[in-house]
């Protein structure tokens, strides 16, 4: 295998009177056998005045995988490719507004999608509570092979959220939002809630807690420029996150993650069933729990355990696509600092799969 990379990274920064212009490009190229990739990247901004600025960025990302001599297959080329422009004037200490432009470029051989939106953004501040609103435009631009579609329409999105830290090193963040596009055939509504909770006992133990929901509702095209239908999809995703580290007695470092997440997805048509027999409604729930326990004697021996756990359901209309796995891993680690340079690790670990689907279903891809 053959894999060759070279990075390329610019950095500029321009101080005048109070102007202050920075510019960072990168640029990458990399292969791994018939595969090339190359990775632009650009990200300037400048500080006009004190209460005036902009920012532009842009990525392209382009893929060659070349066919092999004993293929009659043709060359396969994917390009992405963004730009995203914003212009940003703070009228008081509190309120600020401005104006963005952004640009999306997909393109997969003959097939290319090209997606705009450009609008005014309001943000104003006050008691820690933060109101963003940003009101615009959308086109949707997908062509192949001569065949065309396009869809426009109005966007809309609002965010508040609020930020509160308190002397007893407790911080709590909440967060909600509203997207709404607004296009011709293929509408978008979207929301999301956000909770987060920090506390901290000393400068290395801590606790924290965050939950995130998100709901979205919107239609699809399923088929071809010429030849498609529209589908409905509705999408329930719930998140929650443990983050725990504290000395329990003994000078023992206790660690504690714990993960959970759950996504359900639902397809519609006008009739209230899916148009194509592709689309399924499917349910899944996973969830990861890791435990560390390690201690230092001496100042050179260093002693560790963990255990992890994860699990996953994903569960679809159709019982042949059901899927269940369980895993479960003890372990731990000695390590010895025998001089300033030299260590000795010792590391063992033990654990169990378990898989369920389906017989007729029972294979992997």
């Amino acid at each position: 295998m053959l894999k060759i990379n070279f990075p390329i990274f610019i950095l500029l920064s321009v101080f005048l009177a109070q102007e202050i212009f920075c510019a960072q490009l990168r640029l990458d190229f990399s292969q791994e056998n018939r595969t090339y990739v190359w990775n632009t990247s650009l990200d300037c901004g400048l500080k006009v005045s004190p209460r005036l600025d902009w920012r532009f960025s842009s990525r392209i990302n382009s893929m060659l995988i070349k066919r092999s001599v004993f293929s009659s297959n043709q060359n396969r080329w994917q390009e992405d490719g963004q730009v995203n422009l914003s212009l940003n004037y703070l009228l008081t200490s509190r309120w600020k507004i401005g104006a963005l432009f952004s640009q999306n470029v997909n393109s997969l051989e003959k097939r290319k999608v090209i997606s705009s939106d450009y609008g005014i953004t309001t943000e104003y501040n006050i008691s820690g509570v933060k109101l963003i609103q940003a009101i615009g435009v959308k086109d949707i631009d997908r062509r192949l092979e001569g065949a065309r579609r396009k869809d426009s329409g109005f966007n809309h999105r609002l965010e508040i959220s609020h930020s509160l830290y308190l002397p007893s090193e407790l911080n709590s963040h909440i967060s909600f939002s509203q997207s709404s596009s607004q296009l011709s055939n293929i509408p978008l509504l979207q929301r999301d809630l956000g909770i987060f909770l920090a506390k901290s006992f000393s400068p290395e133990d801590s606790l924290e807690l965050s939950y995130q929901e998100v709901w979205s509702k919107k239609k699809f095209y399923w088929g071809d420029l010429s030849n498609y239908q529209i589908n409905t999809q509705k999408r329930t995703q719930r998140m929650i996150n443990l983050r725990s580290s504290i000395e329990v007695p003994l000078q023992i470092r206790m660690d504690l993650n714990f993960d959970f997440m759950s996504n359900g997805y639902r397809y519609l048509s006008k009739g209230q069933q899916p148009y194509s027999s592709g689309l399924t409604d499917n349910f899944s729930d996973s969830q990861n729990f890791l435990l560390k326990i390690k201690r230092e004697f001496f100042r050179r021996l260093g002693l560790a355990s963990f255990y992890k756990y994860s699990e996953l359901d994903e569960d679809y209309a159709d019982d042949q696509k059901d899927q269940k796995m369980k895993n479960g891993e003890l372990g731990g680690n000695l390590g010895v600092r025998m001089s300033e340079a030299d260590s000795l690790y010792l590391s063992t670990s033990i654990g169990v799969t378990s898989f369920f689907t389906p017989e007729a279903s029972a294979r992997f891809n």
